[in-house]
C-alpha cells in the first residue's frame, strides 16, 4: 500500500519533525499568499520550495512562477477561546483557519479597545478536523477572564507544535 503523502496527513500522523516542518511550510505559504515570492518566503524561514511544496501541495505553476492556491485542506492545530478557556484544536482547511484568524485578530482588538460590536459576528460555530462543532467565545467578561490569566508570550502563536 502506497504511503499517505504529508500533505495529506492529519496533524496527529505527523512526526515532531514533520509538524515543524508543516509549520513552517503554513508560514510561508501565508507570507506567498500575501504577495511574496515562494523562494524569497523560504529564505526567510530558512526552508527549501520543495519542502514546502511537499508539505502542503497548495502552489500551481502560472506563467513559469509559483502561485500559491487560494484554498488548501491541510490539517493545523490553532488556538480559539471557547467556554471561558483557550482551547487548541485541530481543523483541516484554510478557510477554517481564516475564521479562527479573524476572530484571534477581532479579540485581540477588542481587549485593546473595549469595543464589544466587533465580536458580534463571531456567533455562527464552526467545525473542527473530526466533525465537532466549536462556539468562539464572545462574551466580555470571560475574554477579559482569559487575558487576565494567560502571561504574556514572548510573541504570539497561533498554530501549535
Amino acid at each position: 500500500m502506497k504511503e499517505k503523502p504529508v500533505y495529506k496527513r492529519s496533524w496527529s500522523e505527523l512526526t515532531r519533525r514533520e509538524r515543524i516542518l508543516r509549520e513552517k511550510s503554513l508560514d510561508v505559504l501565508r507570507k506567498v499568499r500575501n504577495g511574496q515570492s515562494l523562494s524569497r518566503a523560504s529564505k526567510e524561514l530558512h526552508i527549501k520550495p520543495e519542502t514546502v511544496m511537499k508539505h502542503t501541495n497548495a502552489f500551481r505553476k502560472s506563467k513559469g512562477k509559483w502561485i500559491a492556491k487560494s484554498q488548501d485542506r491541510i490539517s493545523r492545530i490553532m488556538s480559539i477561546y471557547e467556554n471561558g478557556k483557550q482551547e487548541w484544536i485541530e481543523i483541516r482547511d484554510s478557510r477554517t483557519a481564516s475564521k479562527i484568524g479573524k476572530y484571534n485578530s477581532a479579540v485581540n482588538q477588542f481587549l485593546r479597545t473595549g469595543n464589544e460590536d466587533i465580536l458580534k459576528q463571531f456567533i455562527k460555530p464552526f467545525k473542527d478536523s473530526k466533525g465537532n462543532l466549536h462556539y468562539f467565545e464572545t462574551d466580555p467578561d470571560k475574554l477579559y477572564g482569559i487575558a487576565e490569566s494567560q502571561e504574556e508570550p514572548e510573541f504570539y502563536e497561533i498554530y501549535k507544535i
